[in-house]
């Protein structure tokens, strides 16, 4: 559980805590205007109700935003995810490719000994010119 669940927890304790210690005067009749006409209804039930709505539609709104953050981080993995098989197989390419150009610049290296080799055994075994 997160501080905010607990915190939220502990207050709703104390509000039910509260009307249960006031259910008397919470369930108590009154009139109530409500603009247009007048209503005999309990005032503090009334008014627990309404924050009781409020409540409700304010934690719809955050599940809401919460749903939306836990999509957009879906989203943004799944592309991060994509963009390093991108990644992977463009560094695989550039490394083949450089194995591919070290092999042939090796086979180059080895032609050039070879020819240098054979130059040096024929000048070492040509015969010395004479003074």
């Amino acid at each position: 559980m997160t501080i905010r669940s607990v915190a939220i927890i502990i207050l709703l304790a104390f509000v039910g805590g509260f009307v249960a210690l006031n259910w008397a005067v919470v369930s108590a009749p009154g009139n109530l205007n409500l603009g247009f006409f007048r209503v005999e209804a309990p005032m503090g039930l009334t008014l627990l109700m309404i924050a009781g709505f409020l409540v409700v539609v304010f934690m719809l709104m955050l599940a809401r935003v919460e749903l939306g953050a836990l999509t957009e981080a879906r989203r943004a993995t799944r592309e991060i995810d994509e963009a390093r098989k991108l990644a992977d197989s463009a560094e695989a390419s550039r490394v083949r490719e450089l194995r591919d150009l070290v092999a042939s610049e090796i086979g180059l290296l080895r032609a050039d000994i070879a020819q240098l080799r054979s130059e040096l055994s024929r000048v070492v075994s040509a015969p010395a010119p004479r003074p």
